[in-house]
Order: C-alpha cells, then sequence, then structure tokens
C-alpha cells in the first residue's frame, strides 16, 4: 500500500493516467536513459506508474553503460525516455506525466477524445491564451490530456459530427439559429455529451430546451456576500463554491472554487422519462439567486426581497 505524505501530492499521478494503466491490455515497458547520478527524478515518477498496474515496469538504463541499447533505441541525447509496448516503441524527451501519458495514449491505441466548441454566436476564443475570456487555457488543459479540440460552426454543418466525445457551449451572446437547436436536439437525444455554460440574460432558446429535458435555469444572477479584509462584508457577482453534489465528476473536488456572474441551475419537480439530473456545485447560506438583473448591472445595486435564499445550485 502507497501513502503519498507530500503537501503537493507530488508522488501521485491523475486519475486519468490511473485510469489508463489499469486498462492497459498488454505489457508497457519504459527504458529511461539517464546518467548513473541524474535519474532520481525520472525514477520516482516511473515508480508511481508501476505502482499503478502491474502491466507497466522500468528500467533505468545509462547510456555510458549501455552504449549498444542507445543505439538499438536510437536515443541520441540523455534524459530520453524509450516507451515500449507490443511491437511498437516511442521516445519522450520532457520528464512529465503530461506528457508520458500522452505518449501511453498514443502507443496503445486509446481512443482520443475529440471535444468540440461551438462557435458562430460571440463564444470565448478556444485559441486565446492571453486574456481573461479567452478559452486557449482550457484548451490547452484538455490537449494536455491526450484529447483534441475544435471549433465547430454548428451552422455550416448538418449534424454534429458523430465522433464527438464531447460538445462544449461556452457562454453564447446571440441566439442560436433554428437549424442549429434541431441538430443540437438531435445530438442530445442520441445521447451525445454537452457542456453547456450560460451568462444571465442570455440564450432563451437554449433555456427553453433545457428544460424540456428537466433542468430549470433561472432568469436570475447568484449573489455571494463575502468578507473582504479591511473592507468587512460585501455583496459580489463572483460566488464561492465548497459544496459538491455526490457525483463522479466532483468525487475528486476538495477545494474551494469561484463562478464569475452565474445564474441558478436545478432539476425541474417532474422529471421526464428516462433522465436524472444531479446538482454538482451550491454556492454558500450567505448568496441567494438575484432576481432583478437589470438592478445589478445597471447601478450594481441589490435587493433580495423575495428571491430564492443560498445555497444556490449554479451547476
Amino acid at each position: 500500500y502507497r501513502y503519498d505524505a507530500s503537501e503537493q501530492s507530488i508522488f501521485s499521478i491523475a486519475p486519468q493516467t490511473a485510469t489508463l494503466l489499469t486498462g492497459l491490455d498488454d505489457d508497457v515497458h519504459v527504458l529511461a536513459f539517464f546518467r548513473e547520478t541524474e535519474g532520481r527524478a525520472a525514477e520516482n515518477l516511473l515508480d508511481t506508474y508501476a505502482a499503478e498496474s502491474d502491466r507497466f515496469s522500468f528500467e533505468m538504463v545509462d547510456p555510458n553503460q549501455r552504449p549498444e541499447m542507445a543505439q538499438q533505441y536510437e536515443v541520441t541525447e540523455y534524459s530520453t525516455l524509450v516507451v515500449v509496448y507490443g511491437g511498437d516503441s516511442t521516445r519522450v524527451t520532457d520528464l512529465s506525466e503530461e506528457v508520458l501519458t500522452n505518449a501511453l495514449v498514443r502507443i496503445t491505441g486509446a481512443k482520443t477524445k475529440r471535444i468540440y466548441f461551438v462557435t458562430g454566436h460571440g463564444e470565448p476564443d478556444v485559441t486565446e491564451r492571453e486574456t481573461p475570456d479567452g478559452l486557449g487555457q482550457l484548451a490547452a488543459s484538455l490537449e494536455n490530456e491526450g484529447a483534441k479540440v475544435f471549433p465547430l460552426l454548428l451552422a455550416t454543418v448538418p449534424d454534429v459530427p458523430a465522433d464527438a466525445s464531447l460538445l462544449v457551449i461556452a457562454a453564447p451572446q446571440r441566439p442560436f439559429l433554428e437549424n442549429e437547436m434541431e441538430s443540437l436536439g438531435r445530438y442530445l437525444d442520441r445521447g451525445g455529451r454537452a457542456w453547456i455554460l450560460l451568462e444571465p440574460q442570455r440564450s432563451d432558446e437554449l433555456v427553453s430546451m433545457l428544460a424540456e429535458r428537466g433542468i430549470i435555469v433561472g432568469d436570475n444572477v447568484v449573489i455571494d456576500v463575502v468578507v473582504q479584509l479591511l473592507a468587512g462584508p460585501a455583496a459580489g457577482v463572483e460566488p464561492v463554491v465548497s459544496d459538491y453534489g455526490f457525483h463522479p465528476i466532483t468525487e475528486q473536488f476538495n477545494q474551494n472554487t469561484v463562478f464569475r456572474i452565474v445564474r441558478s441551475v436545478q432539476p425541474a419537480e417532474e422529471l421526464p422519462a428516462g433522465i436524472s439530473v444531479s446538482e454538482l456545485a451550491r454556492t454558500s447560506s450567505n448568496s441567494w439567486a438575484e432576481s432583478n438583473v437589470d438592478l445589478v448591472f445597471e447601478t450594481g445595486e441589490v435587493d433580495p426581497e423575495g428571491d430564492a435564499e443560498g445555497p444556490v445550485s449554479i451547476a
């Protein structure tokens, strides 16, 4: 049994890596080509992989002492990992879990998730990494976990691509066309996965579509009272969440998260046949769902009278 006592869990691997390792159908062997005194970090990393699966093994090789092995695997520089799976092999020169796991995904033929981000309605740019509103950092993180990210102009295709592992609709500012809504409905009805992020006062057509499927999106903005250093308590539109639902999506969540400008999302009182709904994130008891959205955005003031009190479900 292994227990990682380090503060930053530096001797633990990500759940995605663990899932890949436990699902290996054949043996993986890694040859780590390092000078004798320089391979400690690589050995620590590989040891965490080997502890997760009996099908994963590794060997530390000093190319100065075993030049024939370096020649056999065409290794021309120190600090190189050679991943061997079946009759195939691939080299890794960047010592990190992300890079090594991606190499395993490629060589083992594990299915690569294809994630499509809908465009054409004023959504944040999936390639922009420098501005706060860009989604480039998110896209890069997904690709570092082995996924492929693509923009999708839904209005120009007859249907959501059949190979889509996930469809992301992130904060659209303009309405969807009728043919787009029909395409989206067909995708969901055949079991397609979607991640839909809606801002207040936007996307009425998506709100209606979700209501038909048992998800009620509130016409509000969630206000949270936080205590600021020196300034005391203040109401803001960035609620803090530490209350997560019991669901595989949130089972690893153990830290607070901040959500900027969100609206309430909750299950319908009567769910359609065949549909189940789980609450994933709820705000604190100091929050509420402010129904006078115009007052908030036009004057910066709030009026909690008669509004739904927290905790408020936002996912």
